[in-house]
């Protein structure tokens, strides 16, 4: 058992004194050292894996406070916290020990049929088997993470040539029109319609400078996240006639790296833009803080809020939680009709 651990911390989950016993006779003939633990109930093992470890855990499926095998199954599985999970029981349904391996259980063991040999290879195939699922599990977010880092790094290629485009070529063309229009103007000036056109030139150009400016990504390395934001805020403060109330600290947020200063930035604009265009918000709190390892900002209005149920993830809510999965983090939406909806995420400090 060359990959096994000098110790082993195994909770047996036993109500049988007898099978606990010759469990435990079993585990120190082997040359790897085993410290036990015993649960007698559900309830009590539930209760001990919550707030310890352990390297492996024996199940048995005839517990007092257990209604049925499946239930008991998924109980463990819940707060195992991946520590592989051994069943030994006297139920012999091979049918039944097929599926609570689909379950997530790394072995199914029938008591009349264990033994020391037995035991101890369940052991060594169990840690093993999961120690390579948790590879593969790692492996798989990787490349989830690298999927999601390219698809967000395209959205915002794509977004900078459109805002490059819209600013140098539409916009410049825009300009042109509004000249002729102007010549136009001083040959007859008594035209309303001519000066209508105009009004609505500028407009547009305003528009799209505005928009421009949106697609374009900040260079976070000649400007700080800070600065950048309380742009931002000053010009939604204007444009949409909002109180915003927002806190954070420089010095915390000079310290992460631009990857995810872009990403945090991103993220604002999207729920700021969700809350101007449905929430009806007069109020806007966004709170920006460092704490341990983590980033985290929480973004609240006073809107009309929704019912949580019949929420439906759009693209905007898609991008929010991609992005803050690249760092590991979570999201966690919050609404109540009439109470307005509260965003809060946190994202692990890229160093």
């Amino acid at each position: 058992m060359s990959i096994l651990k000098q110790i082993l911390k195994v909770l047996i989950i036993e109500d049988n004194e007898g099978d606990l016993v010759l469990i435990k006779e079993y585990l120190n003939e082997s040359e790897t050292s085993f410290e036990t633990q015993n649960c007698k109930t559900l309830a009590t093992a539930c209760t001990t894996l919550t707030s310890d470890y352990f390297d492996l855990i024996f199940l048995d499926l005839s517990l007092p406070d257990s209604f049925d095998n499946k239930s008991c199954i998924k109980r463990i599985l819940a707060v195992a916290n991946e520590t592989p999970v051994i069943i030994l029981t006297g139920y012999s349904d091979k049918n039944f020990a097929i599926e609570s391996l689909h379950m997530g259980v790394q072995d199914y063991l029938m008591k009349d049929e264990m033994s020391e040999l037995s035991l101890l290879k369940s052991c060594r195939y169990s840690i093993e088997r999961n120690k390579i699922l948790q590879d593969l599990k790692n492996i798989q977010k990787h490349r989830e993470h690298e999927i999601a880092d390219a698809v967000i790094k395209a959205l915002e290629k794509s977004k900078t040539e459109v805002g490059i485009e819209l600013h140098d070529n539409i916009g410049q063309l825009l300009t042109g029109v509004r000249i002729f229009v102007s010549l136009a103007q001083d040959v007859n000036h008594s035209n309303n319609n001519l000066m209508e056109a105009d009004k609505l030139l500028m407009e547009t150009i305003k528009e799209l400078r505005s928009l421009s400016h949106t697609l374009t990504a900040p260079d976070f390395k000649e400007v700080s996240l800070g600065k950048v934001l309380h742009k931002f805020i000053e010009q939604n403060r204007a444009a949409a006639n909002l109180s915003i109330n927002a806190v954070w600290n420089n010095e915390e947020l000079d310290i992460i790296s631009q990857k995810l200063a872009l990403n945090i930035y991103r993220i604002i604009q999207e729920q700021f833009n969700n809350i101007i265009k449905h929430a009806k918000a007069k109020q806007i709190e966004l709170s920006l803080k460092k704490y341990k390892d983590q980033i985290l900002l929480e973004i609240k209005d006073d809107g009309i809020g929704f019912n949580m149920p019949d929420i439906k993830e759009g693209i905007g809510l898609t991008n929010i939680k991609t992005r803050v999965a690249l760092f590991n983090g979570v999201a966690q939406i919050n609404a109540v009709p009439g109470k307005g909806c509260a965003l809060k995420l946190s994202f692990i400090i890229d160093q």
